[in-house]
């Protein structure tokens, strides 16, 4: 459970661009208000090269009962979506959102290990590796190579990597006269924080406030990555990294990394 008592995450990907969108969950009967919201951005986003219409899209699920509803089944009458189920226990049809699960879940983990970021803010990695999965070349069910980007199979527009930085690292957001306190001689001008990724349009960083447990948006930080420490455990396959924290919720993220056994 995360600080905002986050429990699950609802996720959907496009099977012919491959561009992945994820949203975190209270309860599972919000799974309805999150479909809702996605299609009704995805209508109102004037940044797609084509315009979105939502007779010719097909949801397909498995059999939960969040995605047979009687609102999710009146929602995409209204919206004359098809609906598709998988075959009960045929995890094999659902190949390509299942093998997203793995690929964000590991990148988490991972995020959080390396910097030292409790693990109750998991909605914060799990965001950022989504927006880096994004951006990553991947091959759709359609494609035998991956040679694009979702983001630029979707926007037509190569994305920009320049501004990532690595998760958990240093992060001194500038602190405005108003909110300084002190005088003017010793007073802070800057905070301390973790960067945790960037805000929709990249130009704001997202700073986590570790001991406020609050996240705050900030377009004016230093960040200070620690780079030798990532190349060294990137570097050295003998290397065993466990977390801190994270025995107690998954015995196996302790254990080294399959290639390095």
């Amino acid at each position: 459970c995360s600080v905002r008592k986050l429990r699950f995450v609802l996720g959907f990907i496009c099977v012919t661009t491959g561009y992945a969108f994820t949203f975190f969950l209270k309860h599972k009967s919000d799974s309805f208000s999150k479909i809702q919201e996605l299609i009704e951005s995805l209508e109102s986003n004037k940044s797609y090269p084509f315009k979105f219409d939502p007779s010719k899209l097909t949801l397909i699920s498995d059999n939960a009962k969040e995605f047979k509803s009687n609102e999710v089944d009146h929602f995409c009458k209204s919206k004359k979506i098809s609906q598709e189920f998988s075959s009960s226990y045929a995890h094999h049809e659902n190949l390509f959102i299942e093998r997203l699960w793995r690929t964000l879940a590991d990148a988490s983990r991972s995020m959080l290990a390396m910097g030292n970021v409790p693990f109750r803010f998991w909605p914060l990695a799990w965001r950022h590796a989504t927006r880096i999965y994004n951006y990553m070349p991947h091959r759709t069910r359609f494609e035998t190579s991956a040679s694009e980007s979702p983001h630029y199979k979707l926007f037509r527009v190569e994305p920009d990597l320049s501004c990532f930085r690595i998760f958990g690292s240093d992060a001194y957001r500038y602190l405005e006269k108003s909110a300084r306190s002190g005088s003017k001689a010793t007073a802070a001008r800057a905070s301390f924080g973790l960067y945790v990724g960037h805000d929709d349009n990249l130009k704001t960083i997202l700073v986590l406030m570790l001991e406020r447990e609050i996240v705050v948006a900030s377009g004016l930080v230093k960040i200070i990555e620690n780079v030798d420490k990532v190349g060294q455990v990137i570097s050295n396959p003998d290397v065993s990294v466990a977390s801190f924290e994270f025995e107690k919720y998954d015995v196996h993220m302790s254990a080294r990394p399959n290639p390095f056994t």
